[in-house]
């Protein structure tokens, strides 16, 4: 039989800077593909990133100086987004694993479990 120890253990390591990258890029794309979210992220910082027009009002845009989307404009929603919903999540997650681990730690030492 297996301790419970051999089976907590990832047979290869795990590439934490690349399942990081991975829900950045998540949190990113379900950000942007929520209409709620983006219309509150262009109130709060007064940007016009993830605004499409009509192929008119694009001309139009572009005609009086709104260009299509910088590089300064997806860096900011980057940002955004990271600060306000992808390192709240990860914080989150962390605080999740802790409380579990603490449960499991306490189950193996044969201490009741009070429900919180």
């Amino acid at each position: 039989m297996m301790e419970p120890e051999d089976r907590l253990e990832a047979k290869e390591p795990i590439d934490m800077d690349a399942r990081l990258a991975q829900t950045f890029s998540a949190a990113v794309m379900m950000c942007y593909n929520n209409p709620d979210f983006m219309r509150e992220y262009r109130r709060l910082s007064g940007s016009r990133f993830g605004l499409q027009g009509s192929p008119l009002e694009q001309m139009v845009d572009e005609a009086l100086g709104f260009p299509g989307f910088t590089d300064e404009q997806a860096i900011a929603f980057f940002e955004f987004v990271r600060e306000f919903v992808w390192e709240r999540w990860l914080a989150g997650l962390v605080y999740d694993q802790i409380s579990l681990r603490k449960i499991v730690d306490e189950h193996a030492k044969g201490d009741k479990i009070e429900p919180s």
